[in-house]
């Protein structure tokens, strides 16, 4: 009798818990998906993080995939169409994970597997281009988690090279 109480109860909050994600006035403005992109060895995975940032006026979002990060123009969700394409400086079934942060219409772009880079990208052109302005592992080559902190202008980085903890950079100069 405990375990049909149980089931009965269960099957009241599912059910109740699918109604209410229906009505919470979510509704899918647009889908992208490319199945030719490799999927990582790890966790099956093909796209591994989201961003957003508007720039002149316009909308766009920025996915993370195993080739590469991916910015989508998403200011008409009806008409969205990739904006452009930055490749990844490691590619393939080894990529797990990319973060971005964005600072003054620069976004930075790290991964956390392979022989990756910082790498700053400059927005400011989007959604024509949008130019790498520096691509280098002096810094690190490798990290998990990047956070900017706009108002003292230092980006700050996790995990990634033999996972060297907290590491804290100036972005004074987001360019050098």
């Amino acid at each position: 009798m405990k375990n049909k109480l149980l089931l009965i109860l269960v099957g009241i909050i599912l059910s109740y818990n699918t109604h209410s994600q229906n009505n919470m006035n979510i509704n899918l403005l647009y889908h992208w998906e490319d199945t030719t992109l490799v999927r990582s060895a790890q966790h099956d995975n093909a796209y591994n993080e989201i961003w957003g940032k508007a720039i002149n006026g316009k909308e766009f979002a920025i996915i993370g995939s195993t080739a590469g990060t991916h910015v989508f123009n998403v200011s008409d969700p009806a008409n969205s169409q990739l904006a452009t394409f930055i490749p990844g400086e490691a590619q393939g079934d080894i990529i797990v994970h990319r973060d971005y942060h964005d600072y003054k219409n620069y976004l930075y772009i790290v991964s956390d597997e392979g022989a990756s880079t910082l790498k700053i990208v400059d927005l400011s052109f989007l959604p024509d281009s949008a130019p790498t302005v520096y691509n280098s592992n002096n810094l690190f080559s490798r990290s998990h988690n990047i956070f900017i902190d706009t108002l003292t202008a230092r980006l700050y980085t996790c995990g990634g090279d033999n996972n060297n903890g907290l590491r804290v950079f100036s972005l004074i100069d987001p360019i050098n």
